[in-house]
C-alpha cells in the first residue's frame, strides 16, 4: 500500500503488487514481471507498469476516498 498525504486526509491505496514470478510446468522459462509506479497524477491516479516475459500496465484511480485498481484483480498477484 502507499499513502498520499493530501490536505484533507491521507489517500491510501489498495494493495499494490509490483513483482511476479511463476515457474510454468513443462517449460524451462519462468514467467517473471517487475513493475514500477509511473504516470503519477497527484490526487487522481497512477499506473504500475510491468515488464519481463510480457508487458502490462495496471491503472489505479481515486475512488471512494482511496486509490483502487480500475481493472479486475492484479495480474501481478500470486
Amino acid at each position: 500500500m502507499i499513502a498520499e498525504l493530501a490536505p484533507a486526509k491521507p489517500l491510501v491505496s489498495d494493495p499494490i503488487f509490483i513483482s511476479y514470478s511463476y515457474d510454468r510446468p513443462g517449460t524451462n522459462e519462468p514467467e517473471t514481471l517487475n513493475g514500477r509506479i509511473a504516470n503519477i497524477r497527484k490526487g487522481a491516479s497512477f499506473d504500475v507498469v510491468a515488464t519481463g516475459t510480457r508487458r502490462l500496465t495496471e491503472h489505479y484511480a481515486v475512488r471512494h476516498g482511496h486509490y483502487e485498481l480500475t481493472g479486475k484483480e492484479s495480474a501481478l498477484q500470486c
